[in-house]
């Protein structure tokens, strides 16, 4: 499974109930130039590629916390 995740040009990662980003897969990082260290252990919604919109990152932290209250939530955006 871990192989498959790793292939997808999405964000596929696991994040605690705050947010806080556990694991994510290569593909969509490696195409970003981001290492893995630049994300986990860190906040998702306050990551360096969603800091071109504050819209964004808020829309961001309210999907995390449904997520975090046991919600199905899907938020797409792009990443600049």
């Amino acid at each position: 499974l871990r192989n498959l995740l790793d292939q997808l040009f999405v964000f596929a990662g696991t994040l605690t109930p705050e947010g806080t980003v556990i694991q994510a897969n290569n593909a969509p990082l490696e195409a970003a130039g981001i290492q893995p260290a630049d994300v986990v252990g860190r906040v998702f919604a306050e990551a360096a590629c969603w800091s071109f919109d504050a819209g964004v990152q808020a829309r961001m932290r309210e999907s995390i916390r449904r997520a975090g209250a046991g919600e199905t939530v899907r938020y797409d955006t792009e990443m600049q």
